[in-house]
């Protein structure tokens, strides 16, 4: 694969490997235009106190033309899937669902997940009252488990949960160097696979985790998800097999404050950037446009994750790709100049 990143919004969505697969899910109705490269995550979903504001937001999310949503059994103590349950319940064949398995709330952890919205309004305004709560230590979640039968009972209940008969991708969460991961799990999620509870599996997590674990297990690789950021630009570190899906997340929350800083504490990187490249990073919806033309130029023919609270960001967000991404070129020179990225050392801004 080349080294350079492709230009541009349709150049990035268009860019096609021969020799790696394209995310390769079809869809009944196809997402907005731009928008088959931009997943929603719902990691933080819960945060949310309203359930109406919840599906708000998913229903922001579905209008602004984000497709492709991705959850976990843990996420929300177990809940989030079934908010997003309902707002696939009439829309199934017009989206994607990766969900996850490995980490599960514990049974009490269930049972209190309808009682979070309330808890989360408290510790909200009493914030005593949520150190103490985190100084009892119970845990929410069981040790992680990557087995057959631990996979089966997992999705059984995300189907439920979701309302629907099969998702698209079925992840491994988290899984680390040195957790025990079944030998006979591969025959498992393609047995799944065959009787079309699963369209594609693969694993989910750090790049730092994936980095062994990809030779390690490379039955597991066929969808590959994992942290990528312009402050990181982890995508060049990994072993990526040719035949996987690539699916990146969390473009913000690491990477947004190291530029925020850099261009508060040195002036002159803002002036140097505008000069060379016409960007005025004094702009935060400018910052957040940087780092997802990063992220989508970094993997130009898979998919960028992303989660938010706030429908502003959302919109923000989407509108930067149904518009204009920042060249291959200027992303190069803004990282340069922000010193996330030395030109010389001959550092990659794409995948291998």
């Amino acid at each position: 694969m080349s080294n350079r990143l492709t230009n541009g919004t349709n150049q990035a969505t268009a860019a096609l490997d021969p020799d790696r697969e394209s995310v390769g899910i079809r869809l009944v109705s196809e997402p907005a235009a731009g928008m088959e490269r931009l997943g929603f995550g719902l990691s933080k979903l819960m945060r949310i106190p309203s359930r109406a504001d919840r599906q708000r937001l998913l229903d922001t999310v579905y209008d602004q033309g984000i497709r492709h949503f991705d959850v976990a059994r843990m996420y929300g103590l177990g809940a989030s899937e079934r908010e997003l349950g309902t707002l696939i319940r009439s829309k199934r064949t017009q989206v994607t669902v990766a969900t996850k398995f490995g980490i599960e709330p514990t049974l009490a952890t269930r049972c209190l997940s309808s009682l979070q919205t309330p808890v989360r309004w408290f510790f909200t305004r009493l914030p005593g009252l949520k150190a103490a709560a985190a100084e009892t230590r119970q845990p929410l979640y069981r040790p992680k488990r990557f087995t057959p039968d631990s996979l089966r009972a997992s999705l059984d209940m995300s189907l439920r949960q979701l309302g629907t008969d099969y998702v698209d991708i079925l992840f491994l969460h988290e899984p680390m160097p040195g957790d025990h991961i079944a030998n006979e799990l591969n025959d498992s999620l393609k047995d799944l696979q065959t009787q079309g509870k699963i369209r594609r599996f693969g694993m989910s997590s750090t790049a730092n985790s994936l980095l062994s674990l990809i030779e390690q297990y490379p039955g597991l690789t066929p969808v590959l998800q994992f942290d990528n950021d312009a402050a990181g630009r982890q995508i060049n570190s990994l072993p990526l097999p040719p035949h996987s899906s690539l699916f990146t997340f969390a473009p913000f929350s690491t990477a947004l404050p190291v530029v925020q800083t850099r261009c508060e504490q040195v002036p002159s990187v803002v002036k140097n950037v505008a000069e060379r490249t016409g960007v005025d990073l004094r702009s935060p919806q400018e910052q957040i446009r940087l780092l997802l033309s990063y992220a989508l130029h970094a993997n130009p023919q898979g998919m960028v994750v992303f989660a938010s609270t706030n429908v502003h960001h959302i919109a923000a967000v989407t509108k930067h790709v149904r518009s204009e991404l920042i060249g291959d070129d200027k992303v190069r020179v803004i990282l340069e100049e922000l010193g996330l990225l030395c030109i010389d050392s001959g550092v990659r801004m794409g995948s291998s």
